[in-house]
């Protein structure tokens, strides 16, 4: 395939909203043992259109939980039971770039396990890598 079709194809795909973000910065975690920073980095990738991403290697694709003019949700999730308080809230802000994870967890019996994540960065937006597909026994 010659270059113009490949810049063509991928302004296509860029178009119909499908697209890669690599996001990167800090990531603070919590616990009674302290708390610890430390940098990362990690690959989206969305097909806005059939309401699909996933992130890393990729093994497994996800629904997104909200696709709002200004905000992509890719998880937002609040348990509250008698065992477990937690949340996973997973977004990146359209207009900044802005990239937020907040994810905590305990258990209200047990006031020892507690624990917080956070991670907080920018997202570029990179050309569509696309979904693999895999062999499978079943």
């Amino acid at each position: 395939m010659n270059l113009g079709l490949l810049m063509l194809a991928a302004a296509a795909s860029t178009a119909s909203g499908q697209f890669d973000l690599i996001c990167s910065g800090s990531q603070t975690s919590s616990s009674i043992l302290g708390e610890e920073t430390k940098p990362y980095s990690v690959r989206y990738r969305l097909d806005l259109e059939r309401n699909l991403w996933c992130d890393g290697e990729c093994k497994a694709t996800h629904e997104f939980a909200a696709v709002l003019p200004t905000q992509i949700q890719f998880v937002n999730k609040k348990t509250d039971t008698y065992s477990e308080n937690s949340t996973d809230f997973q977004y990146v802000d359209r207009e900044t770039g802005a990239h937020s994870v907040i994810v905590t967890s305990s258990d209200p019996n047990n006031r020892r396990s507690i624990y917080n994540f956070k991670w907080s960065g920018q997202c570029e937006k990179q050309p569509f890598s696309g979904f693999p597909s895999f062999e499978t026994k079943f």
